[in-house]
């Protein structure tokens, strides 16, 4: 078809459209919200896949704890260190100092700023937030989550003791995902708060020369302590939060169940409205239409009415999500509270999740309008006695 011809074709269907205003206007309507029902879970649910993948392949291949017969206890923080980077194949090796306390308004994650070791240098810890490079005793650096929850610039904290910080300055958005609701405090700070003894620390950061290598190094790395150990790999990590992820993920698709109705009443609904305008596709076939132009007139008909209306649904779906401000998302599918985290989305990501939303809305309603304007288009011998039974 030449472009001649199919410009007629495309002011047609336009015509079409907009013969019923108002059945077309609420089609478009239904469909996007439907559009935006299906979206908004997939989104959430892979971008924080994605997140924990960023987050966890810029931090330490193994996470070392010291456990006893009540559970976890704090390790002696060099002597940690020292048995670790005996081990072959371990390039660092950083003790960490965290625990949760009780803030403003829950529990918040409180993280000792240690500064005697690589991991913790100082122009590292200037790129997170400038005052990270000298935190004076009893000042905190807070992550975005907790910047307003201290408008007189203090915060107090509760844990194995009480203490009153003094927010010192807020970590940039972009960390959100990591830090939302940390508090950087100084590792004597923290520990006292904590109730760890000084000079040790909650677990150690190993890092190790090849990633291939962490499950091979874990009994080696084991042994190299005089106290029994867990040892937990980047892989182990990152599978935790996916299945946690997934769980949640398929709780929020319960949203999915009445989408899916809706889409079965749109379909039904679009295949009976073709299906009633017989007489009017009998008009067309008398004037020199043939089937395949009334049938392929339905379907770009009902392509300008669905594309536009799954686009709009798709933006609205990614702006729920990902916008400023959207709180509502997380917090009613995932149970996050405060304001809200930013998510990263990789762009293999995003296509799958928007190419996966489209074609589960809009091919079952184009096989509605297909299927419709194949039963509604009349045959030849047909379209005389119909256009008499009108008339």
């Amino acid at each position: 078809m030449t472009l001649r011809r199919r410009l007629p074709f495309l002011l047609w269907a336009a015509r079409d459209v907009l013969r019923r205003p108002r059945r077309n206007a609420l089609l478009s309507l239904s469909l996007a919200l439907l559009t935006v029902a299906a979206a908004v879970p997939l989104l959430l649910v892979e971008a924080s896949r994605d997140t924990a993948r960023l987050l966890l392949a810029a931090g330490p291949s193994l996470v070392v704890r010291r456990v006893s017969a009540g559970g976890w206890t704090p390790l002696p923080a060099d002597e940690a260190v020292s048995h670790a980077e005996r081990v072959v194949g371990v390039t660092q090796a950083t003790p960490r100092i965290w625990g949760v306390a009780r803030g403003p308004s829950g529990p918040v994650t409180v993280v000792g700023l240690v500064t005697d070791h690589s991991l913790a240098a100082a122009e590292d810890l200037r790129r997170l937030h400038p005052a990270l490079s000298a935190l004076p005793p009893g000042h905190a650096v807070v992550g975005p989550g907790l910047a307003g929850l201290a408008p007189a610039g203090r915060v107090v904290l509760r844990a194995a003791r009480v203490r009153e910080i003094a927010i010192a300055g807020t970590l940039d958005e972009e960390l959100s995902m990591a830090a939302h609701d940390v508090i950087i405090v100084p590792a004597d700070d923290a520990r006292a708060l904590l109730g760890i003894a000084p000079g040790a620390a909650s677990d150690l950061a190993v890092t190790v020369f090849h990633d291939q290598e962490q499950e091979a190094i874990t009994p080696d790395l084991a042994a190299a302590f005089p106290w029994p150990v867990q040892i937990t790999t980047r892989t182990e990590m990152l599978g935790a939060y996916s299945g946690g992820a997934t769980r949640r993920g398929s709780i929020a698709m319960v949203a999915l169940v009445p989408a899916l109705l809706a889409l079965a009443f749109i379909v039904l609904g679009v295949w009976r409205a073709a299906a009633d305008q017989r007489r009017e596709l009998a008009l067309l076939h008398a004037l020199g239409w043939t089937t395949g132009d009334i049938v392929r007139l339905r379907v770009v008909a009902g392509l300008l009415v669905g594309v536009p209306a799954i686009a709009v649904g798709l933006a609205g779906a990614y702006q729920g999500v990902f916008g400023a401000g959207a709180d509502w998302v997380g917090e009613l599918l995932f149970g996050w509270t405060g304001p809200s985290v930013v998510l990263t989305l990789t762009p293999a990501g995003a296509v799958w999740v928007l190419l996966e939303v489209a074609a589960m809305v809009l091919l079952p309603y184009l096989v509605a309008v297909l299927f419709g304007a194949l039963r509604a288009a009349p045959a030849e011998s047909e379209a005389v006695p119909l256009l008499a039974a009108g008339g």
